[in-house]
């Protein structure tokens, strides 16, 4: 069984991608806010909006909408597409910072 991962190529920050799924000369953003990323990390690790949103005491239309806005931000295909880039951009974020 394939992780995660291996579903999308490795993607460097602000650089065009010719990645079919996310269409071709797109650009990965360094905008997402803190509170997008936070959200996007919960939702890879398996909580649903409602969950989120208890979590964050928001409600779950702002969790949705944060979700949608992180998503399109990214020019994901899915929200586990968009967890996915996020997490990327983390780590690609701590590595940068040693």
């Amino acid at each position: 069984m394939s992780s995660a991962a291996d579903l999308s190529p490795t993607l460097s920050l602000g650089t065009p991608t010719t990645d079919r799924r996310l269409g071709p000369r797109r650009y990965l953003p360094d905008c997402l806010t803190p509170f997008e990323l936070q959200i996007l990390e919960l939702r890879r690790a398996g909580f649903n909006r409602i969950e989120i949103a208890q979590a964050l005491c928001r409600s779950p239309q702002t969790v949705s909408n944060t979700l949608t806005r992180a998503k399109e931000k990214l020019g994901a295909g899915s929200l586990t597409h968009a967890a996915i880039l996020a997490a990327r951009r983390s780590n690609s974020d701590r590595r940068k910072s040693r």
